[in-house]
Protein backbone atom coordinates (compact mmCIF):
# COMPACT_ATOMS: atom_id res chain seq x y z
CA UNK A 1 0.00 0.00 0.00
CA UNK A 2 0.79 3.50 -0.99
CA UNK A 3 1.72 4.58 2.87
CA UNK A 4 1.52 8.73 1.32
CA UNK A 5 -2.58 7.49 1.06
CA UNK A 6 -4.38 9.80 3.52
CA UNK A 7 -6.36 7.64 5.95
CA UNK A 8 -8.98 10.52 5.81
CA UNK A 9 -10.51 9.25 2.62
CA UNK A 10 -10.74 5.72 3.56
CA UNK A 11 -14.52 4.84 3.78
CA UNK A 12 -16.12 2.87 6.11
CA UNK A 13 -19.50 0.78 4.51
CA UNK A 14 -21.15 -1.50 7.16
CA UNK A 15 -23.37 -4.35 5.29
CA UNK A 16 -25.52 -7.22 6.44
CA UNK A 17 -25.20 -8.79 2.87
CA UNK A 18 -22.32 -8.43 0.87
CA UNK A 19 -22.39 -9.23 -3.07
CA UNK A 20 -20.84 -11.54 -4.44
CA UNK A 21 -17.95 -9.43 -6.26
CA UNK A 22 -17.15 -7.90 -2.26
CA UNK A 23 -17.73 -11.19 -0.52
CA UNK A 24 -15.31 -12.78 -3.80
CA UNK A 25 -13.05 -9.73 -3.21
CA UNK A 26 -12.12 -10.02 0.26
CA UNK A 27 -11.76 -13.82 0.05
CA UNK A 28 -9.45 -13.42 -2.87
CA UNK A 29 -7.33 -11.25 -0.87
CA UNK A 30 -6.92 -13.71 1.81
CA UNK A 31 -6.06 -16.06 -0.08
CA UNK A 32 -3.26 -14.12 -1.67
CA UNK A 33 -1.73 -13.67 1.28
CA UNK A 34 -2.34 -16.92 2.66
CA UNK A 35 -0.38 -18.46 -0.34
CA UNK A 36 3.20 -17.62 0.65
CA UNK A 37 2.33 -20.03 3.72
CA UNK A 38 0.40 -22.41 1.48
CA UNK A 39 1.92 -22.93 -1.54
CA UNK A 40 2.11 -26.66 -1.18
CA UNK A 41 -1.37 -26.76 0.37
CA UNK A 42 -4.91 -29.36 -1.40
CA UNK A 43 -7.76 -27.37 -1.25
CA UNK A 44 -11.27 -28.41 -2.53
CA UNK A 45 -14.67 -29.03 -1.65
CA UNK A 46 -15.51 -32.47 -0.97
CA UNK A 47 -19.25 -32.93 -0.23
CA UNK A 48 -21.58 -36.01 0.33
CA UNK A 49 -25.48 -36.16 -0.47
CA UNK A 50 -28.00 -38.67 0.17
CA UNK A 51 -31.16 -39.05 -1.97
CA UNK A 52 -34.39 -40.99 -1.10
CA UNK A 53 -37.00 -41.07 -4.15
CA UNK A 54 -35.03 -38.00 -5.93
CA UNK A 55 -35.27 -35.71 -2.95
CA UNK A 56 -31.92 -34.75 -0.77
CA UNK A 57 -32.78 -36.41 2.87
CA UNK A 58 -29.43 -35.06 4.45
CA UNK A 59 -25.83 -34.55 3.26
CA UNK A 60 -21.83 -33.17 4.32
CA UNK A 61 -20.60 -30.17 3.02
CA UNK A 62 -16.91 -30.00 4.05
CA UNK A 63 -13.43 -29.13 2.44
CA UNK A 64 -10.12 -31.02 2.28
CA UNK A 65 -7.43 -28.37 3.26
CA UNK A 66 -4.23 -30.07 3.38
CA UNK A 67 -4.36 -33.41 6.06
CA UNK A 68 -7.16 -32.04 7.26
CA UNK A 69 -11.26 -32.66 6.39
CA UNK A 70 -13.51 -29.66 7.69
CA UNK A 71 -16.97 -30.81 7.85
CA UNK A 72 -19.04 -27.59 7.88
CA UNK A 73 -22.16 -28.81 7.55
CA UNK A 74 -23.85 -32.52 8.40
CA UNK A 75 -27.74 -32.30 7.94
CA UNK A 76 -29.93 -35.69 8.18
CA UNK A 77 -33.97 -35.44 7.76
CA UNK A 78 -35.23 -35.57 10.79
CA UNK A 79 -37.46 -38.90 9.87
CA UNK A 80 -34.73 -40.80 8.60
CA UNK A 81 -32.36 -40.47 12.04
CA UNK A 82 -32.01 -42.83 14.51
CA UNK A 83 -31.63 -45.97 11.75
CA UNK A 84 -28.13 -45.80 11.00
CA UNK A 85 -27.57 -42.98 8.15
CA UNK A 86 -25.79 -40.73 10.31
CA UNK A 87 -23.32 -42.69 11.33
CA UNK A 88 -22.72 -44.37 7.65
CA UNK A 89 -22.59 -40.62 5.59
CA UNK A 90 -20.01 -39.85 8.47
CA UNK A 91 -17.76 -42.91 8.00
CA UNK A 92 -18.31 -42.62 3.99
CA UNK A 93 -16.65 -38.94 3.96
CA UNK A 94 -14.11 -39.84 6.44
CA UNK A 95 -12.88 -42.92 3.92
CA UNK A 96 -12.91 -41.04 1.42
CA UNK A 97 -11.16 -37.79 3.15
CA UNK A 98 -8.47 -41.03 3.74
CA UNK A 99 -8.11 -41.31 -0.17
CA UNK A 100 -7.36 -38.38 -0.47
CA UNK A 101 -5.06 -38.01 1.92
CA UNK A 102 -6.63 -36.64 5.03
CA UNK A 103 -5.63 -37.31 8.67
CA UNK A 104 -8.01 -35.54 10.61
CA UNK A 105 -11.20 -34.87 10.98
CA UNK A 106 -12.36 -30.81 12.47
CA UNK A 107 -16.14 -29.50 12.66
CA UNK A 108 -18.00 -27.46 14.92
CA UNK A 109 -21.50 -28.75 16.14
CA UNK A 110 -23.66 -27.15 19.14
CA UNK A 111 -25.01 -28.44 22.36
CA UNK A 112 -28.72 -29.22 20.87
CA UNK A 113 -27.37 -30.85 17.76
CA UNK A 114 -24.85 -34.01 17.80
CA UNK A 115 -22.15 -33.53 20.97
CA UNK A 116 -22.63 -36.75 21.71
CA UNK A 117 -23.23 -38.30 17.99
CA UNK A 118 -19.32 -37.36 17.47
CA UNK A 119 -18.10 -38.22 20.86
CA UNK A 120 -19.46 -42.25 20.54
CA UNK A 121 -17.80 -41.82 16.71
CA UNK A 122 -14.42 -41.19 17.66
CA UNK A 123 -14.26 -37.36 18.10
CA UNK A 124 -12.69 -35.44 20.93
CA UNK A 125 -13.74 -31.80 22.11
CA UNK A 126 -11.00 -29.83 21.67
CA UNK A 127 -12.93 -26.61 23.01
CA UNK A 128 -16.15 -24.87 23.41
CA UNK A 129 -17.76 -21.50 23.65
CA UNK A 130 -19.64 -20.98 26.02
CA UNK A 131 -22.73 -18.61 25.55
CA UNK A 132 -22.57 -18.23 21.60
CA UNK A 133 -24.58 -16.84 20.62
CA UNK A 134 -26.52 -16.02 23.59
CA UNK A 135 -26.73 -19.20 25.76
CA UNK A 136 -25.83 -21.91 23.53
CA UNK A 137 -22.28 -23.79 23.68
CA UNK A 138 -20.34 -24.63 20.52
CA UNK A 139 -18.31 -27.42 20.17
CA UNK A 140 -15.17 -28.00 18.61
CA UNK A 141 -13.89 -31.30 17.56
CA UNK A 142 -11.14 -33.36 16.05
CA UNK A 143 -10.46 -37.18 15.24
CA UNK A 144 -7.96 -38.79 13.93
CA UNK A 145 -8.69 -41.03 10.60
Amino acid sequence: MDKSKKIENIKFIVSKCATDEEAKKVYSGLCKFNEVHFKNVKTFPLNIYLFDNGEIIGGIISEVFGNWLEVNYLWLNESYRGIGLGTKLLLKIETIAKQHGCKKVFLKTFNFQAPNFYLKKGYSIICWLDNYPIEERMYFLSKEI
